[in-house]
């Protein structure tokens, strides 16, 4: 399980103002015929993908601390 600290720090959002700006994430898409699929990359790293079941992004930690989840952009 996550520590309360941990999920405090997730919900308010506020450390991504500490991010430089070269380590901002960047939402790609892979596409095929049949669908299309959103990743999160940290550089060359996977960090999230977009849920469209859920409508979400699912973030791995740790990089949770670091993205403001309101920020990103909602696929169609």
């Amino acid at each position: 399980t996550l520590s309360p600290a941990y999920r405090t720090l997730c919900t308010d959002g506020f450390l991504h103002l500490f991010v430089p700006t070269l380590l901002h994430p960047k939402v790609v898409t892979f596409s095929s015929q049949t669908h299309s699929r959103h990743r999160l990359l940290l550089g060359k790293t996977i960090i999230g993908t977009y849920d469209h079941a859920l409508q979400q992004w699912q973030i791995r930690h740790p990089y949770r601390l670091l993205v403001n989840e309101s920020l990103l952009p909602t696929p169609r």
